[in-house]
């Protein structure tokens, strides 16, 4: 399921920059082969915690401006090798969308100006996958989304009424 349109892309380019059409370059079938493109890459980010595809209008709402954020940039792209110099609003594009998708590439990040930085991660198993918060799709059948341990709380988790503190897989850091 795509979770953006091409008129929803076109919506966030200026008609002055590109009109999407069959004759445009990137063509319409092109750009709607990359909305395909990232909507499959983000059910395969968001899969290990909830059914996909997303089919809720509220949670589409939220997904919406990833993918077309996503999309976008890859259009930067294109234009920036077809003479254009686009390449840092391409960048930025991106690192706003992986940002909004809470999305962490290899581990624990942050955002910064032109992307996603790993900075250390512990937990190896949020890799690779986005953190975003559906609240009204329903949870993967895979085990991993109800069985994962929190990987930080304010307090311990084996002791009832401690001082609020932050601990990491029940180790005070």
């Amino acid at each position: 399921m795509a979770y953006a349109t091409v008129a929803q892309v076109q919506s966030c380019i200026p008609t002055t920059v590109l009109t999407i059409g069959a004759g445009s370059a990137p063509s319409m079938a092109t750009v709607t082969e990359w909305i395909a493109s990232e909507s499959a890459w983000m059910d395969a980010a968001l899969r290990w915690r909830y059914t996909v595809p997303v089919t809720h209008a509220d949670d589409l709402a939220l997904l919406l401006p990833v993918c077309t954020g996503l999309v976008l940039a890859r259009i930067l792209d294109f234009l920036t090798v077809a003479g254009g110099d686009l390449q840092d609003a391409a960048r930025q594009e991106r690192a706003q969308a992986l940002s909004k998708f809470v999305y962490y590439p290899g581990g624990l990040g942050t955002w910064m100006a032109g992307g996603s930085a790993v900075l250390l991660g512990r937990d190896s198993a949020a890799m690779g996958r986005s953190q975003l918060v559906l609240p009204n799709t329903a949870l993967s059948s895979s085990g991993v989304a109800a069985g994962r341990k929190p990987s930080s709380t304010l307090t311990d988790p084996e002791e009832e009424g401690s001082n609020a503190r932050l601990f990491r897989m029940g180790e005070p850091l």
